[in-house]
């Protein structure tokens, strides 16, 4: 499977757009369409559906979605460690990320970054908040990106984005759930990623059922959402294209107004590495706008 073929298809479902997905990676349309045509030849499956909202993905398309950001990463790390070698250099920042963050929000933070400091390599490895301190505690990891904040001793933290949690459901849905108290949903199944905020804002709200699913990541959630196997409570700006395009609608559930927090932690120390006060100073310079 050919990696500029996966970049290619980020960017599409990433853009909701061919065009801008062109514009964006200095290609033809019919290059683009090219590329995604030998994608979906070579996995013998449909990924996107075209429409006047403009690109959408179909099940298979968001299974690749969720596969291909991390494909797309390794590439890049091997491209990178393989150029250290050669050019003897160790400007490299090693993140561990939430989830949440690692495929919604961190991409377009590094994109800019890289934009800045071309001569520093980036990896990146989604993980949960617990691993992301215990890495940075056993120096595996440069910085981290949690959820919630922290209180930990030689730890520095800063608050990077702050995301209203929404209750999403079936796109076939009546309109009669577009307002729902907690208790008009309890008899729906509960579908949800396994280590997530939204778990806790639930407990807030009184609702007394047990998760139906947990499931390891976000756009599966949200495919089974899709599907009309149950409904969740998600951060917005993970799921904000899907609303937009009526992939997924929004119950409004009186009582659920909490955010979902996330902060940039890493080491308190005498020295650290050039790398991760180039990121550091990206960070104090340009604040939450750099995560899309």
């Amino acid at each position: 499977m050919n990696i500029e073929w996966l970049q290619t298809f980020v960017e599409t479902v990433r853009t909701s757009s061919i065009t801008k997905a062109a514009t964006n990676l200095h290609l033809t349309q019919p290059a683009v369409s090219m590329q995604l045509q030998n994608l979906e030849r070579a996995l013998d499956s449909e990924l996107l559906i075209r429409s006047n909202k403009g690109v959408q993905m179909t099940d298979a398309g968001r299974v690749l979605f969720s596969y291909a950001q991390s494909f797309i990463t390794l590439a890049d790390n091997l491209r990178q460690d393989l150029d250290n070698l050669k050019n003897d250099t160790r400007e490299v920042l090693s993140i561990g990320t939430c989830s949440p963050i690692g495929q919604y929000a961190l991409p377009c933070a590094l994109y800019m970054f890289k934009q800045k400091y071309p001569q520093v390599g980036v990896r990146v490895q989604n993980m949960t908040t617990a691993e992301v301190v215990e890495r940075l505690r056993d120096h595996s990891i440069d910085l981290g990106f949690i959820e919630g904040g922290i209180d930990k001793p030689g730890l520095h933290e800063k608050v990077i984005l702050q995301s209203d949690l929404v209750a999403i459901v079936p796109p076939d849905e009546g309109d009669g759930v577009q307002s729902a108290g907690a208790k008009d949903l309890a008899a729906t199944p509960l579908i949800l990623a396994t280590d997530h905020c939204a778990l806790g804002s639930l407990a807030d709200l009184s609702m007394t059922m047990q998760p139906a699913i947990e499931m390891d990541g976000l756009e599966a959630v949200k495919s089974a959402v899709a599907s009309g196997h149950g409904f969740s409570v998600v951060p917005y700006f993970t799921v904000k294209k899907e609303l937009y395009s009526g992939m997924l609608k929004k119950a409004d559930v009186a009582g659920l107004d909490q955010q979902c927090t996330y902060s940039a932690v890493w080491r308190q120390a005498e020295t650290s590495s050039p790398a991760l006060d180039y990121f550091i100073h990206f960070l104090q310079e340009n604040g939450h706008e750099v995560f899309c």
